[in-house]
């Protein structure tokens, strides 16, 4: 995998949690969203979000138009198909107009609480919510709440004191990235404050993805998708632990070595055991990409577990998992498929897959396979109205916004 689809991919992917019952072999493929240029809203890309309503919102970075008339990215929201129709509505909610950055270019939105508030990230390290009007179809509100030193931060995280977590994968002072918290203003004030975590250095590692909390410890999860020259360069997990007053303990949770993964790819989940799963991009028995599993055990030691190793023709270069309370896996991989023919120079268009754990093991299912036209998934998350939703960010018309339905 290259160095710009790596920071690529440790940019635009945030893991949402929560999926539907696995095993399903009769899934559906819709495009809820194709063509999104007509809209204005060409390279949808970064994980979805769904309010309660089952509206999907998004970003298109470059969406809004063009550089000429200083359209620089927007947000859209895509609301679902009335009683008896068939089509989703599409509405663009906010346009980056700004002449200079950091407010152009978004990499992802999220909803942190239950305020409806939206909360996101531009290429150019704002942090920023957009607040929807009190009714109507009126504007929503743009607010920047604090601009990172670095590139594209994301996968926010919110705890119960309001506080926000996230990462900042480079383009920092050293290059390597950070974990940062932001905390709100106290009474009176309107200032978010800034405290880096950790940042990594060129010993330790770089590119770091989007953390987990576990909300109950205050510990931060993540992986790093190159380690440093002290080690080897395939990746790594670690963790962040309170040692109070906003100072933080670094731990390595697992180095990868090649045979077992390389290159670890999004962010990760954790289940209720405190087991955390995520995916290499490559490495693993067929050089393809792996889904793995860390579980805690005793003395503060993890157990590592390669749960799947990808052959070509189920897909390869996996970039982000998603599961639900029972431990079913689903995840997408950018590369590989049904057409997978490496002598013929067939590569595939990636496939939406399933892990379903069974007596022996794991079981790996297809979803659907990319291979009719579409171009390069590049994450999925849960929707409330029992579908898997991702994007495509290259397909003929500007990428799409595509819905399976196992």
């Amino acid at each position: 995998m290259s160095i710009l689809h790596r920071v690529r991919t440790l940019a635009m992917l945030a893991v949402a949690g929560g999926i539907l019952a696995g095993g399903a072999t009769s899934a559906t493929y819709e495009d809820i969203l194709s063509r999104p240029a007509r809209y204005h809203l060409a390279g949808p890309s970064g994980t979805q979000a769904f309010d309660a309503n089952g509206d999907i919102f998004g970003v298109a970075p470059y969406g809004g138009g063009n550089w000429s008339n200083e359209h620089r990215g927007a947000i859209y929201e895509l609301i679902p198909p009335a009683t008896g129709q068939s089509r989703w509505s599409v509405k663009t909610i906010y346009l980056f107009t700004a002449a200079t950055t950091p407010d152009i270019e978004p990499v992802s939105v999220t909803f942190l609480d239950n305020s409806g508030i939206l909360y996101g990230t531009t290429s150019w390290g704002a942090i920023f919510t957009l607040t929807p009007p009190s009714s109507g179809d009126g504007p929503w509100t743009y607010q920047r709440l604090y601009t990172e030193r670095g590139t594209a931060p994301n996968g926010l995280v919110m705890d119960a004191a309001g506080a926000i977590y996230g990462v900042v994968p480079f383009g920092d002072a050293a290059n390597c990235g950070h974990v940062f918290k932001l905390s709100p203003p106290g009474a009176g004030g309107t200032a978010w404050t800034e405290t880096v975590l950790h940042a990594f250095s060129k010993r330790e590692g770089r590119l770091p993805g989007p953390i987990t909390l576990d909300p109950a410890t205050g510990i931060l999860y993540g992986a790093l998708n190159d380690v440093g020259a002290s080690q080897s360069d395939d990746g790594a997990v670690y963790a962040l632990s309170p040692l109070g007053s906003d100072a933080y303990a670094l731990k390595w949770v697992h180095r990868f070595s090649g045979s077992d993964g390389k290159y670890p790819a999004g962010g990760l989940l954790r289940d209720a055991t405190g087991a955390l799963y995520g995916v290499t991009g490559s490495g693993g028995a067929n050089q393809l990409g792996t889904v793995y599993r860390l579980q805690p055990s005793a003395g503060g030691t993890w157990e590592f577990q390669d749960l799947h190793d990808f052959a070509g023709k189920d897909g390869y270069d996996p970039l982000a998992l998603t599961s639900d309370s029972a431990g079913t896996i689903y995840g997408v991989t950018a590369s590989g498929g049904e057409r997978y023919d490496p002598p013929r120079y067939h590569f595939g268009r990636g496939t939406v897959f399933a892990l379903s754990q069974t007596g022996n093991g794991w079981s790996e299912t297809v979803l659907h396979d990319f291979g009719h036209g579409e171009s390069e998934p590049v994450n999925l998350a849960l929707s409330p109205f029992g579908a898997l939703v991702g994007t495509v960010d290259r397909a003929p018309g500007g990428g799409s916004v595509f819905a399976v339905t196992p």
